[in-house]
């Protein structure tokens, strides 16, 4: 702590403060002294009187002192200064990172955080002055700043604090970090970088503070409490690519971030098919809400969910985009193979399949719905991992000389313990299969009698298959050997494993109908899970861009909003379309007339749902907490002399207490009753 002055007179007028000080003594200056006779009673009534006076005349002398101290005060115009660090008589460089992130729409106390950490922006740079350099930088998904470098022009900055509008993006913490200290690199003087920010917990939890040299960092918090908010979360169609007639299901996920337990309805619309489901939320949990839907044509469409509107609604509304099919479309592998030539058959036989015989790498590159391995040997391992990966889908028939560490591969288990060849087991007699879970959904169609046994058929081979290799999944089929017949992997990898031989030489399955029937029924729920190629997922702030295919004319194609709203778009490149301005969450379309070409999809940004705030102490970097305001206090100092206003009338009104007379204090004299 330290004080300085506003005016230049204190070292001048110091000696007012002495004025008291010499009156008292050149009061106490002897007078001439004159002889009188009688004077005894007289000393003695002097003496008394000046033990009674001496200590209440040093009182109005250090009344006096302070009376006129705290007088002068008020022409010395006394600044305190309460911490040192943030002040400093050199030319001030300050950078003002300004969060405008989407969680800074949340409202509290009738104003959005951003409103808050705007007017604390302006704050920082209310202390600036002469050769001081400055400027703003706004935290979103693309930081951008307001000058290109450091500007002098403080007002133009106040100005565009103002009029900032908070976004529906994520932060890019680092990138906004990065740009401040590149500003501030070369500049002579203090330097320092302010981030206003409400310190979401979710996003800054996860933030790496860089290693700054000369650098200050001071932090400022906006917003109180946890924000209580209820939001969508991913948006997915089961199957994602459903086929014409086939009903299929929009899954919602929801989210509650409070700690008090909420329903919400939730609104579900595609064209004329509008359903609504209310779900109950615990505290801090998560829910899954299912809604059926289906379509009688094919073609592009769109899906929007709603749920009712809370505090922060940028993340109540959202809308995902659809093919829908006549046909699946699938990749048969290993056609040349025995059990190959009847997998043929069999997709031929289905009529809502389109099949096409073509080599590993091409189904892995091809965007099929599903790819049939038929009589794998363990080759291409590796593309057929990264296609699972990328939510693709795999009926996986393994041949006998499949090895353990390409299968290992697939069903992400250990192959340590699994070396070589798998072994073919030939049998004496033929044996059955049994069914490990009567209530699989799998089976349903069985389950009412007339389509016979999911079972039917008898075999006398089987691939010996570990348990080690499957233990990522559950098998739905065992032989009764106990080898594993059909296998599922287990959570969203779309995998089936059909460890039953279909060679006339040792298997009769393949001659029963309910062969077609289980084997359609595991084609339908084996299917990927990614978007169509129709259909692209883009982040908020992007610019959204499509290259237009060839015998399409680019000039007639058009960007439409979910409103319907033309954006302007500029052609670059071979037939590059880009949006000229960032893309928000929503649902966008490229029309060419009436026809809808493409769906680009922004989805609200997760990670700025979770409104919990952060302590910025919590964070790994040296820095001072401080409020915009406190932070101007803090370089300019506070000015106390209101307070010597205050401390001026209370030694006024003490000095005239001490100056009262004082009250008599009347001697009790006893007389004597001498009676009589």
């Amino acid at each position: 702590m330290s004080i300085g002055f506003e005016s230049s007179l204190p070292l001048l007028m110091a000696g007012v403060v002495l004025l008291p000080l010499l009156l008292h003594l050149f009061a106490r200056s002897r007078p001439p002294r004159y002889q009188f006779t009688a004077v005894t009673l007289l000393a003695r009534l002097v003496r008394e009187s000046i033990r009674a006076r001496r200590p209440r005349d040093l009182l109005v002398l250090a009344l006096r002192t302070l009376l006129i101290a705290a007088l002068a005060a008020l022409i010395f115009q006394p600044i305190i200064f309460l911490d040192r660090r943030l002040n400093d008589a050199t030319r001030r460089n300050v950078v003002v990172i300004v969060d405008c992130s989407a969680s800074m729409a949340y409202a509290e106390g009738g104003q959005t955080r951003f409103s808050a950490a705007c007017a604390d922006a302006v704050d920082f740079l209310g202390g600036l002055k002469g050769s001081d350099t400055a400027n703003v930088i706004w935290l979103d998904s693309n930081p951008d700043a307001v000058f290109p470098g450091m500007g002098v022009n403080y007002s133009w900055l106040s100005n565009e604090l103002r009029k900032g509008k908070v976004t529906s993006e994520g932060a890019a913490i680092e990138v906004a970090f990065a740009m401040a200290a590149a500003m501030l690199e070369g500049q002579e003087g203090y330097r320092e970088i302010c981030v206003v920010s409400d310190f979401q917990a979710s996003v800054w939890e996860f933030f790496k503070p860089p290693e700054f040299e000369g650098i200050n960092v001071v932090l400022s918090p906006v917003g109180e409490g946890h924000g209580a908010n209820v939001a969508l979360g991913e948006l997915r169609c089961v199957p994602a690519a459903p086929l014409c007639g086939e009903e299929a299901e929009v899954e919602v996920d929801l989210h509650n971030y409070s700690a008090t337990a909420v329903q919400r309805l939730v609104f579900v619309s595609c064209g004329a098919q509008r359903q609504s489901r209310r779900i109950a939320l615990q505290p801090w949990s998560s829910a899954l809400c299912r809604v059926p839907l289906s379509w009688s044509t094919p073609g592009l469409y769109q899906v929007d969910v709603e749920i009712e509107e809370d505090m922060f609604n940028g993340d109540d509304r959202g809308s995902m985009a659809l093919e829908v099919r006549t046909q699946q479309r699938v990749a048969l592998c290993g056609k040349e193979s025995v059990s190959g030539k009847i997998w043929e058959r069999l997709l031929h036989a289905l009529p809502w399949i389109e099949v096409q015989s073509v080599t590993v790498e091409e189904a892995c590159s091809g965007g099929f719905d599903t790819i049939l391995a038929a009589g794998w040997d363990g080759a291409e391992a590796a593309l057929l991992q990264e296609r699972l990966q990328r939510s693709g889908a795999l009926l996986l028939a393994p041949g006998s000389r499949v090895t353990g560490n390409a299968l290992a591969a697939l069903t992400g288990s250990d192959s340590s313990s699994v070396s070589g060849v798998l072994q073919a087991q030939t049998l004496s007699g033929f044996i059955g299969r049994r069914l490990l879970q009567d209530d699989e959904p799998l089976f349903a169609v069985f389950q009412r009698g007339t389509h016979g046994d999911p079972c039917a058929g008898r075999v006398r081979q089987t691939l010996h298959i570990p348990e080690a290799l499957l233990a990522g999944g559950g098998v739905l089929l065992r032989h009764d050997n106990d080898e594993p017949a059909l296998w599922r992997a287990g959570g969203r990898t779309q995998l089936y494993l059909w460890n039953i031989v279909l060679d006339p030489e040792f298997s009769t399955v393949a001659q029963y109908p309910e062969f077609v029937i289980l084997s359609g029924e595991i084609l339908k729920r084996c299917r990927a899970t990614d978007l169509p190629e129709a259909v692209e997922q883009r982040a908020s702030g992007d610019l959204l861009s499509w290259r237009v295919p060839s015998g399409i004319s680019a000039s007639k194609v058009r960007l439409l909003d979910g409103a319907g709203r033309e954006l302007k778009t500029m052609i670059g490149g071979e037939r590059e379309l880009t949006a000229t301005e960032a893309a928000k969450p929503g649902c966008y379309r490229w029309v060419a007339g009436e026809e809808v070409l493409r769906y680009s999809v922004v989805p609200f940004p997760a990670g700025e749902s979770d409104l919990r705030q952060m302590r910025p102490d919590k964070l790994k970097i040296e820095a001072v907490t401080v409020s915009g305001r406190q932070a101007r206090n803090l370089r300019e100092g506070v000015s106390i002399w209101p307070w010597f206003i205050a401390a001026s009338a209370l030694f006024l009104l003490l000095e005239l207490l001490a100056l009262a007379p004082l009250p008599l204090i009347k001697k009790k004299t006893g007389s004597r009753n001498h009676g009589g």
